[in-house]
Order: structure tokens, then C-alpha cells, then sequence
């Protein structure tokens, strides 16, 4: 069965208590890493300024703590550019949030940017 290794056990303490379920579920079924939970605000200005995101500090929901969104890589990793790797461990977060009642939306399906690595909770903007 695979596990979180120590960079990911850290940034699984960094997210709401609901994404832990979330990522807990998710990796008894299949193998990633997490990578990003909270970004600080130097962090945050550079993701924007190397356009891997549109949000300036504050606007994102990895800017609060407890993070409200995580970024992952599915193990082993193959290259950005490699899509099935990161469709598999997607859609097995999905299942895994439906699995615990937590609504999640994947960066996979926005709009303005795909962001195949990103999930936040789906009501992220309305938590205290």
C-alpha cells in the first residue's frame, strides 16, 4: 500500500483537517506526493510572477493556514507534460473526496488556467 513520504507528511499538517481526509483516503488507492500546501506570501508573488499562478497573496486558497488547497505529483513522476500520471491520481482524489463527504474542485477543470496538479475545497472563499 503506498504512503506518504516525510516532505508530504509535512505539507499534510499544513491543510484543513477536511483535505487530510481527503489525501488519507486517496493514497491507501494510489501513489503521489504532495508538494504545495501553504505558500506564504514571498512564495505566493513568486508563483504569480512565474505565471504557475493567477492569484496574487491573499486571493489563493494555499495562502491560509490551515491551507484550503494542495498541489501533488503522482509517483513516479514522469514530466509535467505527461498527462495520464496525474488524470489517474486526479480521479482518485475525486473518489476519495466524495468517499469522505468533502467537495473538492480539481484545477483540472478551470477556466482561466488547467492547474492538473491543484485541489482546493470546493467553498474555500467561505471559511473562517
Amino acid at each position: 500500500m503506498p504512503s506518504f513520504g516525510s516532505n508530504s507528511r509535512r505539507i499534510r499538517l499544513e491543510l484543513h483537517a477536511d483535505l487530510r481526509r481527503v489525501v488519507d483516503h486517496a493514497i491507501r488507492n494510489i501513489d503521489f506526493s504532495l508538494i504545495c500546501g501553504y505558500r506564504n506570501q514571498r512564495d505566493q508573488e513568486r508563483a504569480f510572477a512565474s505565471g504557475a499562478s493567477r492569484a496574487h497573496f491573499g486571493q489563493s486558497p494555499h495562502n491560509f493556514k490551515p491551507a484550503r488547497a494542495f498541489d501533488f505529483l503522482p509517483y513516479p513522476f514522469a514530466g509535467w507534460s505527461v498527462i495520464p500520471p496525474f488524470d489517474a491520481v486526479g480521479k482518485e482524489i475525486l473518489a476519495s473526496s466524495v468517499a469522505v463527504g468533502v467537495p473538492v474542485t480539481w484545477g483540472k477543470t478551470f477556466k482561466s488556467i488547467v492547474d492538473y496538479p491543484h485541489f482546493e475545497l470546493r467553498d474555500w472563499r467561505s471559511l473562517r
